[in-house]
């Protein structure tokens, strides 16, 4: 099977991570992966890690969005190519995509990675578009989580749109021995508590209440430390919400790294603060790697979360964040008990396997109604 995946970028995020997730398991299935991207991107990219597992790998640049000559150009190379089945990400690469797969007679599935829409890149008539051409145009919609097919039933109008949650690769255990030298090298001591939070510093992952619920913990536990990984346009505001509260030594703003997995085994808790998510890729890396989690009820956290691996609490309530975390930080073996029972629960539900399995049911099942004709589906979602 040929499959070719166009989107937006290969640059650093959630979509760009599943397809590279793909091109790592691509060869326990009989498929061969290429990946069409509209826009090189000039920051960090995934393009290393395509072409080291065997992906192929072409750019198809254009000024605007629908630039004609893109279009014509990607249209003649799946021609040529002869590729079986058409698989878009995001909305540049919905649009387009499922535009050139179209004229190419390429079946072709589309797939939301987003559970609402961002306001600081939301434009009515590209959203519209894109609306129209999943409607009436792709055989097949999906969205990346529980949540986003759900946005997407509002757009479908009937259509039926089919939940692929994400996966995240299962990682080698790091031994104790590592995990206490990474946290003695990171706070000066091993015994030290650590919470963690991944994300961009951005309004959507709602940090100004997490260190609002942290400054509770701290009057309880002083001996605990918060760290949040990741970089965005809210720095400056977090670091200056972290000084009036006199926190400066007990919370740190770590910005990008390339060693989040030792990090994240080098920490006690997993805490996710987020007013709206769709299903966050570093909560699954977390309970992979064995982390009990504190997360707010947003998106498919209380799907993914089960009881025994986590506590769930409203959004936008700091103090029931606080309550959560010192639940946990009072109790070394819920700690153990809840973090062994993530892991398990992600392994068995958003590893690799599961998820490539799934993919590849819904590719033969496109595939199977093309041949068919019944390439449209209206349908009540269940």
């Amino acid at each position: 099977m040929r499959v070719a995946h166009i989107i937006d970028n290969v640059a650093l995020g959630g979509a760009q991570k599943s397809v590279v997730l793909l091109s790592e398991v691509i060869q326990d299935y009989d498929a061969e992966l290429v990946i069409l991207s509209l826009y090189e991107s000039k920051s960090l990219t995934f393009e290393g890690e395509l072409r080291k597992n065997g992906a192929v790998l072409k750019y198809f640049p254009g000024k605007k969005l629908l630039n004609l000559r893109r279009i014509i150009s990607l249209t003649k190379y799946l021609r040529r190519e002869k590729f079986d089945l058409v698989h878009t990400h995001l909305t540049y690469g919905n649009i387009v995509g499922v535009i050139v797969a179209r004229l190419a007679g390429i079946p072709v599935m589309a797939m939301s990675h987003s559970s609402g829409i961002d306001p600081r890149i939301y434009h009515p008539i590209r959203h519209r578009l894109e609306t129209w051409l999943l409607r009436f145009a792709a055989d097949m919609v999906t969205g990346d989580s529980y949540s986003a097919a759900e946005a997407l039933r509002t757009r479908m109008n009937g259509k039926l749109v089919y939940p692929v949650p994400n996966a995240v690769p299962v990682p080698d255990q790091i031994p104790h021995q590592d995990a206490f030298a990474v946290k003695k090298e990171l706070v000066g001591d091993k015994d030290r508590l650590i919470i963690i939070a991944v994300g961009r510093l951005s309004a959507p992952k709602g940090y100004s209440d997490l260190i609002d619920a942290f400054n509770i913990v701290h009057m309880r536990k002083p001996e605990a430390l918060l760290l949040i990984v990741g970089k965005g346009n809210l720095k400056e505001q977090l670091v200056s919400q972290i000084a009036t509260l006199g926190l400066s030594e007990y919370v740190i703003l770590a910005g990008s790294r390339d060693d989040v997995p030792a990090l994240l085994a080098a920490s006690d808790i997993y805490v996710s603060s987020s007013h709206w998510e769709g299903l966050s890729l570093a909560l699954l890396e977390a309970m992979i790697n064995g982390l009990p989690v504190v997360a707010t009820d947003v998106g498919d956290a209380k799907r993914v979360v089960p009881e025994n691996s986590g506590i769930i609490v409203p959004p936008h309530h700091p103090e029931k964040l606080a309550a959560a975390l010192l639940a946990l930080l009072d109790d070394q073996e819920k700690r153990k008990k809840y973090g062994q029972n993530a892991r398990e629960h992600a392994i068995r539900n958003h590893g690799p396997k599961p998820w490539a399995d799934l993919l590849f049911s819904l590719y033969a099942q496109i595939l199977s109604e093309a041949k068919m004709g019944s390439r449209f589906q209206l349908a009540t979602n269940e």
